[in-house]
């Protein structure tokens, strides 16, 4: 068996992003705004996305990574836990900020993406060439 050193499989790496990239943040974080009118768990406001024919589904990942980023942005809070309606499951319950966090808070956490995105592209090309360098190895060991 082959002995893996990856952090992450490459084809890991590339279909995340692949699947970041096919979503307008922006656009998904404004739509998750204007429904959370009231308290609401992330199943809740997926359901209410998919029923405003934002999204292909109820699924709750439409709208949970997009509630703990606006919750990293300040505009959203958790306020306490439920039972899940739809899992059963205790889950988050998440409202709007009154109190919207700073543009130097906002600024920061942009920066920390950028910072993010050069160690991913860092990472991709390292993988391309650890890629090339091992198939260089096996074209000289097959040689012998």
């Amino acid at each position: 068996m082959e002995e893996r050193k990856y952090i992450f499989e490459p084809t890991t790496l590339e279909t995340r992003r692949e699947s970041y990239d096919s979503v307008n943040i922006d656009l998904r974080q404004e739509q998750v705004l204007e429904i959370l009118t009231k308290p609401m768990s992330a199943k809740e406001v997926a359901v209410e996305m998919f029923k405003k024919g934002y999204t292909q589904n109820e699924d709750r990942n439409n709208a949970a990574p997009r509630l703990h980023e606006l919750e990293n942005l300040g505009k959203v809070e958790i306020i306490g836990k439920e039972k899940c309606q739809y899992s059963g499951k205790t889950v988050s319950v998440y409202q709007k900020k009154e109190n919207s966090v700073s543009m130097d808070k906002y600024k920061e956490l942009l920066n920390k993406f950028d910072n993010l995105k050069c160690v991913e592209a860092y990472s991709q090309t390292r993988i391309k060439e650890l890629k090339k360098e091992n198939e260089m190895l096996r074209k000289e060991l097959l040689k012998k």
